[in-house]
């Protein structure tokens, strides 16, 4: 069962979320007046000096005013009230709890000395309100604070998802890269923004407002994050059928991400559409600040978008690429140790999932909720006891889960059953053709033998070449000690070597028999000589005519006669 999850959210107090009356940046002895601890000049505009250290909004006026509206149920704050008489009211019941400024939830903001924190307020719609009945002999300086959303949830981990500005789901209107519509620019790591990249637009129209557009599902929560600074003025938050005016006017050139806007306790089944309009109703003209000169005007009146972070169970819908690595310039306003992001590099979506149900202001780029110029840590003195999850990173509760490891074993197992069955098959296909090759050894058999004369007839001829050559031998002489070779079909063939017979010249004779006798070289017939020239020449013939490679048993049937003495 779904219900409202505690989540922190970091507010710096240029946030657009703090209504600041009568006016949001002027003479600090009428109204409140945007500063730093680093840079005490007011007002810059004349000599454009960059911001630097802690911003904070001071005042000498007893009748300024700061009010909020949220859905959430504790709010911390941070502050040094100079000797100042005030009254802090959450839907009109007063805080008297105080704190010292050591506690880790105001320890980002230096400067301040007191922490005022509500206790045991139910999850729900509420208002605060800081109303001053004197002023002391300092001024009053509100740093920001913590305000405690609800985010709807089924457990008690809430996980988040950015959204950058460039993201294909946004929806610009009327387009995107030219001067005429929306257009993107490229800021330094320390200005804390997701992908180091926020989009703008300075077309100031009532009748065709310019509009960026995001449509979302299956998150509790939504925190809109854009930058502050001169230029950057007032616009107008859409979700579904509710607007929400906002005024961001400062004359510092601040470059820091901070969180715009924040909603909890969204269906997660149902489906949202927020959108930042470079238009405010209460501001017809936006081409001048309103408490300077009138002849002192604006270049331009710009609204502009960071991105958004999606919170929830599965963190919303949209995958987004995670924040950049961090670097630093001297130039930019001085990040609160601990409060800006602890960014990553890298094109995949960024989500987390917080190991506790609070999320610290510290946590990154607005994937937690925190400012970049917020304070970081947790309290043990009334601030929630939370933990820093860094933008892009998983901690303990996101590690691989049990189904996870058991997918990838299965997964691994499947492998080496498929490996196997591949040799098996492989073995057997081996196998059977040794075995297909071990069973028919012979050559394919060969066509009948043709009836004609030719090389089928080569059994009969090489039958009357033996029996010529039995004819001439048996008319040789025979010698005692030794006996002719027979020839012809059927005769056995000795191991042992031939002897060679050469014709006798004079003064030599060949090695005979052991009586002494010498062998003659015996010269056959003419006629039986004649004969065995015309079959060798009758083979040749043959062999030319006839291309058919001969078998086993042709070689054995035409093996010519081996004379032997």
């Amino acid at each position: 069962m779904s219900g409202l999850v505690p989540y922190n959210v970091s507010l710096s107090s240029v946030s657009p979320f703090f209504n600041y009356l009568p006016n949001r940046d002027g003479d600090a002895s009428l109204t409140w007046n945007s500063s730093y601890t680093g840079s005490p000049v007011w007002p810059p505009i004349a000599n454009q000096q960059e911001p630097a250290g802690i911003p904070y909004r001071r005042t000498l006026a007893q009748s300024a005013s700061m009010t909020f509206d949220y859905l959430g149920s504790d709010v911390y704050l941070c502050l040094a009230d100079g000797g100042a008489a005030y009254t802090l009211t959450v839907d009109g019941h007063a805080i008297t709890k105080k704190g010292s400024a050591a506690d880790p939830a105001c320890s980002g903001y230096t400067g301040a000395d007191t922490l005022l924190s509500s206790s045991g307020i139910s999850m729900g719609s509420h208002n605060v309100q800081l109303k001053f009945s004197s002023i002391g002999a300092q001024d009053f300086r509100f740093f920001g604070g913590i305000v405690t959303m609800g985010v709807t949830s089924g457990s008690t981990h809430v996980k988040e998802r950015t959204v950058d500005d460039e993201d294909s789901h946004w929806t610009m209107f009327p387009g995107r890269g030219t001067s005429e519509s929306w257009q993107t620019g490229q800021d330094v790591s320390t200005a804390n923004l997701i992908n180091n990249t926020h989009s703008y637009t300075c077309i100031y129209d009532q009748g065709a407002p310019q509009t960026a557009t995001y449509t979302f599902t299956g998150a509790g929560g939504v925190i809109l994050r854009g930058t502050v600074g001169m230029g950057f003025e007032v616009y107008t938050i859409t979700l579904n059928d509710e607007s929400i005016p906002l005024d961001a006017t400062s004359v510092w050139p601040y470059p820091q991400g901070v969180n715009l806007f924040f909603r909890g306790g969204l269906d997660p089944t149902k489906q949202y559409t927020i959108s930042l309009k470079n238009w405010n109703e209460n501001y017809p003209t936006c081409d001048k600040l309103y408490y300077l000169p009138s002849s002192q005007h604006l270049l331009a009146c710009c609204a502009n978008l960071d991105g958004l972070v999606l919170l929830g169970d599965g963190g919303g819908s949209a995958p987004p690429p995670p924040p950049p690595g961090p670097s630093s310039t001297p130039s930019a306003p001085q990040t609160p140790p601990n409060s800006g992001p602890s960014n990553t590099s890298g094109g995949t979506s960024s989500t987390g999932s917080s190991s506790s149900p609070i999320i610290p202001p510290g946590s990154p780029s607005g994937a937690s909720g925190s400012d970049s110029s917020g304070p970081a840590g947790s309290g043990n003195s009334g601030s929630p006891n939370t933990t820093s999850v860094p933008s892009g990173s998983i901690d303990s509760s996101s590690k691989p889960s049990t189904g996870m490891i058991v997918g990838i074993c299965i997964g691994v197992a499947s492998g080496v059953v498929l490996l196997v069955l591949a040799a098996f098959f492989l073995f057997r296909w081996m196998h059977q053709r040794r075995a297909d090759r071990r069973a028919d050894p012979l050559p394919p058999p060969q066509p009948p033998r043709s009836s004609h004369p030719g090389r089928d007839d080569r059994s009969s001829r090489s039958d009357k070449l033996g029996a010529l050559v039995d004819a001439a031998t048996d008319r040789l002489p025979s010698h005692s000690g030794w006996t002719n070779a027979p020839f012809g079909r059927g005769a056995t063939e000795s191991n042992e070597p031939s002897e060679i017979m050469t014709e006798s010249r004079a003064g030599t004779t060949t090695t005979g028999p052991s009586d002494g006798v010498s062998r003659i070289y015996r010269r056959m017939a003419p006629e039986d000589l004649e004969e065995v020239l015309q079959f060798v020449s009758q083979r040749m013939d043959s062999e030319r005519r006839d291309v058919r490679r001969p078998t086993v048993e042709d070689e054995e049937a035409t093996l010519p006669p081996d004379y032997r003495g």
